[in-house]
């Protein structure tokens, strides 16, 4: 799914779902095993990683649910 450039994006849902998994696969760290991933219409297996991660910020809201 397109979105707006710099639209902020989250990464929700119980332990174990694959939120980091997904994360490491925008960041370049890991290749989908199927399909590919796109930042504007270009693969990121096309792009350096400093390059691709620099478009990136994380913040980790230290929210947990007991």
């Amino acid at each position: 799914r397109r979105r707006a450039a710099a639209a902020p994006a989250a990464a929700v849902g119980a332990s174990g779902a694959g939120k980091s998994t997904i994360v490491s696969a925008l960041l370049g760290f890991v290749a989908p095993n199927s399909g590919h991933i796109t930042l504007d219409g270009v693969d990121i297996q096309h792009l350096k990683k400093a390059s691709l991660r620099r478009q990136f910020r994380a913040r980790d809201t230290g929210a947990t649910q007991h």
